[in-house]
């Protein structure tokens, strides 16, 4: 039983078509672990005073120990650090970490702390690794593979579920332990804080199909978390010369708009940058990328309500406007993916962007860009 003590906690239930205020008490255990990425300032104090329940600290000491370097805290660190030595590879991530904050403070004590419980031929054979591995002169083992990823084993192989800690870069291999890589959540990868760059070797990289007739397939991606890939299927929506406008037949993830609810357009928002940087190297091989055509992309303003839609980009993959949706489907019943799913166009103001309904009709007033649980479906500009 915890010792904390209990904290009232404020909220409304409706009630007759009104609102009626009521109160509750719960643990501070209970209310760290609701929402712990929000308070890790305060839980950083807690911490460094040596008030923070053992559940708290070892459930969250990733998360703190990076707050403290962050911050470069170095006496709240040093509390922070196990007694027991770290695992060398995470402790190198987080040495690393200091010396791209430039916390030179958190830096000294985590050089005692190297030199306290590490020998230098064993560090100094980590970071050659390390730096053979980002020359491509190596290939990262099982283990490491495993301390960076989350991994299903699947019948047909394995299945990249995340990464367990965040770094700006991934190389995704096309086998682990002799078992093919069949499926990797690129949803697991939309980090707004700082989006990864991404690369991936395919376990066979075959030509990208003749593109014939109203649909094709192309590239792969996951239905469901944790299976494996399936193949993307495109519907024509327009042809010009040499090349055509498709759009994905499924939602290939479920994702917000933007990272955090403020004013942005297409050209800014953190999806634009996750579906070229991140879903584009994931789910296509390289022979597939090159069928795929850098488009010029024109956001009308929104015409309901006048809402700019920012300047012009140039995108491989991007969402449709609300104007391609409307115009280029001949019904609702062929927009309806049975879920609301988004449009690039900006909606009531910047703080919104427009969708559509699971039934398919387009809402041009849109929803929050925060809003995580809309889909995504991509549109792209292919040969012929």
């Amino acid at each position: 039983m915890s010792k904390k003590k209990e904290i009232p906690v404020q909220f409304f239930l409706p009630i007759g078509g009104g609102l009626v205020n009521q109160c509750c008490f719960v643990s501070e255990d209970e209310l760290e672990e609701k929402d712990p990425a929000a308070r890790l300032p305060a839980l950083l104090d807690r911490a460094a005073a040596g008030e923070l329940s053992a559940r708290t600290l070892s459930r969250f000491r990733d998360e703190l120990l990076r707050e403290a370097v962050r911050s470069d805290r170095a006496e709240a660190l040093a509390r922070l650090l196990p007694k027991k030595r770290m695992e060398p590879q995470r402790f190198a991530a987080l040495l690393s970490f200091a010396e791209s904050c430039r916390s030179p403070d958190a830096a000294a004590v985590l050089l005692a702390y190297r030199r306290a419980h590490y020998t230098t031929t064993e560090f100094d054979a980590l970071e050659q690794r390390e730096l053979d591995r980002e020359l491509g002169l190596c290939a990262p083992d099982e283990s490491e593979l495993r301390r960076l990823f989350r991994l299903r084993y699947l019948k047909e192989g394995v299945c990249i579920c995340g990464a367990r800690e965040t770094q700006r870069s991934y190389g995704i291999p096309a086998a682990i332990g002799g078992r093919p890589v069949v499926g990797v959540d690129a949803a697991a990868f939309y980090t707004p804080d700082a989006m990864p760059c991404v690369s991936r070797a395919f376990a066979a990289d075959l030509r990208a199909p003749s593109i014939e007739g109203d649909s094709f397939l192309l590239g792969r991606a996951m239905e469901k978390r944790g299976c494996a890939e399936t193949p993307l299927a495109w519907r024509v929506l327009r042809r010009e010369e040499g090349r055509a406008l498709a759009v994905c037949e499924r939602a290939v993830a479920v994702l917000p708009y933007h990272g955090e609810l403020r004013e942005v357009t297409w050209e800014s928002c953190d999806l634009r940058h996750w579906l070229n940087g991140v879903f584009l190297p994931l789910c296509f091989t390289a022979a597939e990328r090159e069928r795929i055509l850098p488009a010029a992309v024109e956001t009308p303003d929104n015409c309901n309500f006048g809402t700019p839609g920012g300047a012009r980009t140039e995108d491989y993959l991007f969402l449709p406007s609300a104007e391609e949706a409307s115009a280029l489907f001949k019904s609702d019943a062929e927009r309806a993916l049975g879920q609301w799913w988004w449009l690039r166009t900006p909606g009531f103001d910047n703080t919104f962007a427009a969708t559509v309904t699971p039934d398919g009709a387009v809402v041009r007033i849109g929803s929050f860009v925060d809003t995580d649980d809309y889909a995504v479906r991509p549109a792209m500009w292919v040969k012929l």
